[in-house]
């Protein structure tokens, strides 16, 4: 459906970049990807709002007011291409040459109409610049560079609604590329402004958005969004109201950040760092018990010496010496939580690895693997050992079909805190996704607990302890969802590694 950009009105583009710039902690990517300075400008050339590009560009410094006319800003061939271009319509352009060192600035200039076709239309100054001796300006008939074209270069879904239907009135390109579903279903149904929505939180959103439109008050809120991937997909989404002349709520514009990744590294540190927690004390306490076993042996020992053969005192000292070895015994498996490495392992295809599960396996199995080889390093015997556990966990859910895919995924450093259980960096990324029994909260955080496990988990808990300790010592992680509305997926995570090794090394525990 093709959306013309002067359609967009002036004040409301605006706004949003407002918006983009007030959310600076969530949105710096987004503004940074403007690649031009842009300014919106009022039919008297009074500058109605402008970018963080634009200051740079202009010298703003901090804290000094944007709110200039063009007469001020710019020389006067530039205030007399935007009445023309507000006169006529036809779009325009001049360059001009300013700043020291002196650059090259080309200003692109076109109308926008209002929403409500106001007889006062509004200009759309685009500014490029370039370093006047190393970078030619372009020719003023290059064209002026679309408002819809800025808003779909943004990593980001921008929108508006119409008050109080709810109904989509416009959509950014981004919106197909972060949840799948294409423009005209978010244009044409007059429900997918909250379809959108996961039904798990779908309730406490809309009552959030019912009392912001009530107060006039703008909303940040994150919420699980529904995508025609079957992925879980988190937005961080902010919104405010727009009014019309007479002062009525309008339109409402957001814009919503994919927060899937933070999300996930948050879970992922939070596991990590309750493991980490639960093997510490788990070695706390087998040293202690080791103490106290040693004491009472010693006792026990000074007592039979002392009583001698008859044991006059009748004491059940096969009792004793019974748990006496059953504390040795909880002991060695507390000391023992968290199994170490010896080596690092073999550089190797994980897909080699991949392939062999779909032997007698009675599941039904999808496969989505990356085309090319991905290499990690990890022991293979190993390796294999706890993919098959992953295979046999989703049976014991009552599985039908399991879903395995690898493919390799980048972490970047803006989304990774210094405290995240991932560095930044390349990753091999494996998902088993089945579409059995979903696990409660709780079972899924006592999936790797390696000291005193489940019942339910007594056949594998141990195995999926030890792949835990050693996915993370092989740099990597795994964490474990809930595939609302049914079934689990676990996403393995292990470090791309350069190349295949000439040979093989061993790993013990």
């Amino acid at each position: 459906m093709e959306r013309e950009p002067e359609h967009w009105k002036g004040r409301e583009v605006a706004r949003l970049l407002a918006l983009v710039e007030a959310e600076r902690r969530y949105y710096q990517e987004i503004v940074a990807g403007i690649p031009v300075g842009l300014l919106i400008v009022s039919s008297d050339l009074a500058v109605i709002s402008s970018n963080r590009e634009i200051r740079r560009i202009l010298g703003f410094r901090p804290g000094e007011p944007a709110v200039q006319s063009v007469e001020s800003l710019f020389p006067p061939e530039v205030a007399d291409t935007v009445r023309s271009v507000l006169q006529s319509g036809a779009p325009g352009s001049v360059s001009m040459r300013s700043g020291e060192p002196e650059r090259a600035l080309t200003i692109h200039v076109q109308r926008i109409r209002n929403w409500e076709d106001d007889p006062q239309p509004e200009a759309l100054l685009t500014v490029e610049t370039a370093i006047a001796a190393g970078i030619g300006v372009p020719p003023p008939g290059d064209g002026p560079v679309p408002a819809a074209e800025v808003l779909d270069s943004l990593d980001a879904i921008v929108w508006a609604v119409e008050v109080p239907s709810m109904r989509f009135l416009y959509v950014n390109e981004k919106a197909q590329d972060l949840l799948g579903y294409p423009v005209e279903k978010w244009l044409r149904s007059a429900t997918f402004w909250s379809d959108r929505i996961h039904l798990t939180d779908r309730n406490w959103v809309l009552n959030a958005y019912r009392r912001s439109i009530a107060n006039w008050s703008r909303l940040n809120c994150e919420f699980r969004a529904v995508s025609s991937h079957d992925r879980p997909v988190w937005l961080r989404e902010s919104a405010r109201m727009l009014q019309d002349p007479q002062g009525r709520a309008r339109h409402l514009i957001g814009v919503a950040v994919d927060v899937t990744r933070r999300h996930m590294l948050d879970g992922q540190t939070a596991q990590s760092q309750r493991v980490e927690a639960a093997n510490a004390l788990a070695r706390r306490v087998a040293e202690e018990i080791t103490n106290q076993v040693t004491v009472i042996s010693g006792y026990s020992e000074q007592l039979l010496s002392a009583m001698g053969p008859s044991n006059p005192l009748g004491f059940d000292l096969r009792a004793i010496q019974t748990a006496t070895a059953k504390l040795e015994t909880l002991a060695a498996q507390l000391s023992s939580a968290q199994p170490r490495l010896t080596w690092p392992g073999t550089v190797l295809d994980l897909m080699e690895l991949l392939r062999p599960l779909d032997e007698g396996s009675s599941l039904e199995l999808e496969w989505k693997l990356f085309p090319s080889p991905v290499h990690v390093r990890v022991d293979p015997q190993w390796m294999s050992h706890f993919l098959a556990l992953f295979v046999k966990k989703a049976k014991q859910n009552r599985a039908g079909r399991l879903k395995i895919e690898c493919a390799p995924m980048e972490i970047e450093e803006v989304v990774t805190p210094s405290s995240s259980a991932l560095a930044c960096g390349d990753y091999a990324m494996v998902t088993f996704t089945d579409d059995g029994e979903t696990m409660s909260c709780e079972s899924r955080e006592a999936l790797f607990d390696s000291i005193l496990p489940s019942r339910e988990l007594e056949d594998l808990g141990p195995g999926l302890a030890k792949a835990y300790s050693f996915v993370r010592q092989w740099g990597g992680n795994i964490s474990v969802l809930a595939n609302l509305p049914k079934g689990n997926v676990i996403q393995i995570y292990l470090p791309v590694a350069v190349g295949p090794d000439p040979g093989g090394l061993n790993v013990s525990e």
